[in-house]
This record gives structure tokens, C-alpha cells and sequence, in this order.
């Protein structure tokens, strides 16, 4: 239910975290999370707009995380990408809606914190997050 680039949006922000304060280039980013550069490119646009995310330029320029990753979750990667569309109203969508409220909450609570130190934990390599 989560879309390819909502994950990829994910594993950059999981890789970011995981380098605690560091910058990143696009190029680091991408090699270590197997997103293809360009698509990145509009990732990370994205993510710098919603304000999850610095862009610095220069020598020792890249992407770092513009918050604590203590205090964001797994929720506002997935709406920096993919706005999340207001609920219909039938019967059909009414059942939809049950179970995206579910997975909300579930995203709403997991912090990009906690999904950092499993991939540091457990060696997970991003690109198998999904």
C-alpha cells in the first residue's frame, strides 16, 4: 500500500539517519540505497520542501536531515511524497478507508529513530526495507 517512491523516500532518509549529521551526496545516497540518481533528484526535492530534510552546496555540500529522526515518523516521509487523499464514500470505500486509518496509526508511530537502528542493528541493507 506504500508506493515505490514513497519506499525510496524511505530508504534516503533511513540512510541519512544512519549517517548521524553527515552530509550526503545524491550520488553517496543513491549507491547505498539502490534508488537510480534521477529519481532521487526528485525525492529529495520533495523532501527538502516538506522541510525533512537540508540541502547544502559546496565542497562539502549533500542532503542531512533538517530534524531529529526521534521525532519523525514514518507518516510525514510517506506525505512529503504521496499527499494522502481524503475518504470516499461508499460502502467499498468505507472498508478502504478502515484499513488506511490502520496503517496510518501504525506509520503515524514508527519514527524514522526506530527504523534506523534496525537497519543498524541488524545490518538490514536498505534497499531490502520493503
Amino acid at each position: 500500500m506504500v508506493s515505490q517512491t514513497t519506499e525510496y523516500a524511505l530508504r534516503a532518509m533511513t540512510h541519512l539517519a544512519v549517517a548521524a549529521g553527515a552530509s550526503c551526496t545524491s550520488r553517496e545516497i543513491a549507491g547505498a540505497t539502490g534508488v537510480p540518481r534521477s529519481y532521487l533528484s526528485k525525492i529529495m526535492r520533495s523532501l527538502v520542501r516538506a522541510s525533512l530534510v537540508r540541502s547544502c552546496r559546496g565542497k562539502h555540500g549533500g542532503f542531512r536531515l533538517a530534524r531529529d529522526p526521534a521525532v519523525v515518523s514514518v507518516l510525514d516521509i510517506a506525505t512529503a511524497i504521496d499527499p494522502i487523499r481524503p475518504p470516499g464514500y461508499s460502502r467499498f470505500h468505507r472498508c478502504l478507508n478502515e484499513a488506511q486509518l490502520q496503517m496510518e496509526q501504525v506509520l503515524r508511530v514508527t519514527t524514522l529513530a526506530t527504523v534506523a537502528r534496525t537497519v543498524g542493528d541488524q545490518r538490514v541493507d536498505p534497499r531490502k526495507l520493503a
